[in-house]
């Protein structure tokens, strides 16, 4: 992020709590990937694979909570692929849904 950006600069300091040092994570996305590296393994991805880290961040998240929040991963990833998203959270019971099932079940209306 360039400091150029002020609004978003301004904007990212005034909500600390969503954002996490990637080292805090660190542990987590290797054992990730350690347990399921076709997570990262796949030829259809073009770039880094944010899916670890993603995945650790709920976990994170899960582990710390003080409220009665419980983290959801989204995505538009096949549930029945053994080496996608909602199958790996699923191995560390994080849940994860379509991004239309999480409007329905939040009762967002357009």
């Amino acid at each position: 992020m360039r400091s150029s950006d002020k609004n978003l600069v301004e904007w990212c300091k005034s909500r600390p709590k969503i954002f996490r040092n990637p080292a805090e994570l660190v542990g987590l996305v290797q054992e990730i990937t350690k347990k399921h590296p076709t997570l990262v393994a796949s030829p259809h991805k073009k770039y880094e694979i944010a899916d670890p880290y993603l995945i650790s961040l709920a976990i994170h998240y899960k582990r710390g909570r003080l409220t009665e929040d419980i983290p959801v991963i989204v995505t538009d990833e096949n549930a029945s692929r053994t080496s996608g998203i909602p199958y790996v959270a699923k191995t560390y019971d994080i849940s994860a849904c379509k991004l239309l099932h999480m409007f329905k079940k939040e009762k967002w209306r357009f």
